[in-house]
């Protein structure tokens, strides 16, 4: 064959190949490109400092070349989380201008700079984003006291409730076992799980009456960890799975995908993660179990050698310090969730951890043995703080006043540090099983 030849196969591809450029170029000579709306944001200006709780001026003025189906106005952190609630606009208009003054409290815990205002418009040329960088700032934390959940009986909790003068009062009684206790700052709330009857209540500090109440799910009704974040309590259950709630209502939020077979036994959330340890329930292996908070949808896991006794934020907020115990030993680890890693770990030959709290940002506290150790996570020293007599209970650092409590099952002891000079002592009248520092603006 004569390979200058066209056949009739190649002659009807060359007419197929000079139809698809021909559509191709027709197709573009009709597609039409929208401009994307102009928006002028009056109010704040870049970098304003807005004091909290107070009043947000919005001043904006939005210009389309269609009209503008949607408007979204929201506050948000670094990773586009809202930190207050968000506010919409359908004015189905091509000129808008936004003029409101928005009455906002205070900023939520957990919550840090830098902090954006987004606009979100969507028009006839899609969806446009438009940020500008301002400033939020909370008054000044002020401590007021603390609650003891004790046990007065069987399946009896009790709390009371002592202020800064140590001036006791009976908070609330309930029916049931204790098992987890947190106190919020933003809400001046208290909250308590128990089981037998398993069940989760939030107080509010004010009136103390009970603000709501959530059940947990069957088949294994019972509440794990509590954790605070934003506005949002989230809640380790039984049935392998974290849930979140409006912390003043108790308004479902998200729920993570269930890891079968497992337990969230301990858990934290970042801006963009929800993190467990997951013990499995049949085995003796655990593992961290991390989630999109948006979604609750699984992005990773990652299998662990010790069991997890609590997580903390690194200073850089780009990973968590972990600690918790193997065989015999307390260990302590650098996890960073986006690389799924863990690095810098650290083994305790003076034993098993038994509580751990935050001193400041590279320094804890640890309870090993009748021991009080301050540890540092750049050098990995272990420094003799303290030794006692007795068993902790609980252990906790009051950051305003510099206070260490120490929590022994029928008193509480209150130490200066740095100093570690005994302030007071409070005797407990029932067997103590927790201690939250209430803490307000």
């Amino acid at each position: 064959m004569n390979s200058g030849t066209i056949t009739g196969v190649g002659r009807m591809l060359c007419i197929l190949l000079f139809a698809l450029i021909l559509s191709g170029i027709s197709g573009c000579e009709k597609e039409k490109h929208e401009l994307p709306p102009i928006v002028e944001i009056i109010s704040p200006e870049e970098l304003e400092v807005i004091y909290l709780p107070g009043v947000f001026n919005l001043h904006l003025r939005l210009t389309s070349s269609k009209s503008i189906k949607f408007i979204q106005v929201s506050i948000e952190n670094y990773n586009q989380i809202p930190v207050f609630e968000p506010i919409q606009y359908y004015p189905d208009i091509a000129t808008v201008e936004i003029k409101e003054e928005l009455n906002y409290g205070l900023l939520p815990s957990g919550f840090h700079a830098p902090f954006y205002l987004h606009i979100k418009v969507i028009d006839a040329s899609g969806t446009n984003n438009f940020f500008r960088e301002i400033s939020l700032i909370n008054p000044d934390l002020k401590y007021f006291g603390f609650y003891l959940t004790t046990r007065p009986s069987i399946n009896k909790t009790e709390v009371f409730y002592y202020d800064d003068k140590l001036n006791e009062t009976s908070f609330v009684a309930v029916d049931g076992e204790y098992q987890e206790t947190t106190a919020s700052t933003y809400q001046d709330m208290f909250f308590l799980s128990t089981s037998i009857p398993a069940k989760l209540q939030a107080y509010n500090f004010e009136d103390q009456e009970l603000a709501w109440e959530v059940l947990p799910d069957l088949p294994f009704p019972e509440f794990t960890d509590l954790y605070f974040k934003g506005n949002e309590l989230f809640v380790g259950t039984a049935n392998g799975r974290i849930k979140s709630f409006n912390s003043r209502t108790g308004n479902p939020g998200v729920t993570t995908k269930r890891l079968a077979d497992s337990v969230p036994l301990t858990i934290t959330v970042s801006e963009g993660y929800i993190i467990g340890d997951y013990r499995a329930k049949k085995v003796n292996s655990n593992a961290l179990g991390v989630f999109y908070r948006a979604t609750g949808i699984l992005f990773q896991k990652r299998h662990l050698n010790f069991n997890v006794l609590d997580f903390y934020f690194e200073k850089y907020g780009f990973g968590f310090f972990v600690f918790g115990n193997g065989v015999q030993k307390g260990t302590q680890v650098l996890y960073q969730p986006l690389s799924n890693s863990i690095r810098d770990q650290h083994e305790f030959k003076e034993g098993i951890i038994k509580h751990v709290e935050r001193y400041d940002l590279d320094l804890f506290f640890l309870n090993i043995e009748k021991k009080i150790f301050l540890f540092n996570t750049i050098d990995k020293s272990n420094k003799l703080v303290l030794t006692i007599d007795e068993d902790l209970v609980d252990m906790v650092y009051e950051n305003i006043n510099r206070n260490l409590y120490l929590v022994f099952s029928d008193r509480v002891e209150i130490y200066s540090y740095p100093g570690v000079q005994k302030i007071a002592t409070q005797i407990s009248p029932y067997p103590i099983k927790s201690i939250e520092i209430r803490k307000t603006y």
